[in-house]
C-alpha cells in the first residue's frame, strides 16, 4: 500500500519521474507548482526535454503512478489537472509531424471510402 501523494507531489512525479514531498493542498495550483518545480531544478525546458527523451526511448510519459497513491484525488480530477499542466508546460504534443501528402489511395481504401450504409442519402 502506497502513501497517498498530495496534489502537487503526484503531478510533479508524473511529469518528472522523481518523488517530491510538497505540502498538501485542496486543489492543484498549477502556476505555483511550475514555479516550485523550477526552484527544484525542473524548469519548463528540462521537463519538455525529459518528456521527449522518455517518449523517444519508448517509455511511458507522463510517468505512471500507483493507483492507491492518487485514489483520494480521483482519476478524472487528476487526469484533468495533468493535462492542464502539460498544456501549461508546452508539452501537450511532444512530436509535431507534418501532414502526409501525396499518399496514394489503394483499391481497398477506395472501396471503404465508397461504402455507405443502406439508409445513406435517402
Amino acid at each position: 500500500m502506497c502513501i497517498p501523494l498530495t496534489w502537487h507531489s503526484a503531478l510533479a512525479q508524473a511529469i518528472t519521474g522523481e518523488s517530491f514531498d510538497f505540502p498538501a493542498t485542496t486543489t492543484a495550483d498549477l502556476e505555483a507548482l511550475v514555479a516550485t518545480l523550477a526552484t527544484c531544478g525542473w524548469d519548463e525546458t528540462r521537463i519538455r526535454e525529459g518528456a521527449r527523451v522518455a517518449v523517444q526511448s519508448e517509455q511511458v510519459w507522463p510517468y505512471p503512478l500507483p493507483a492507491d497513491a492518487v485514489s483520494h484525488i480521483g482519476a478524472a480530477a487528476f487526469s484533468a489537472a495533468l493535462m492542464q499542466l502539460r498544456m501549461l508546460l508546452g508539452c501537450w504534443v511532444l512530436d509535431v509531424k507534418p501532414p502526409i501528402r501525396g499518399a496514394e489511395i489503394g483499391e481497398a481504401e477506395l472501396r471503404l471510402l465508397e461504402d455507405v450504409p443502406p439508409h445513406y442519402g435517402s
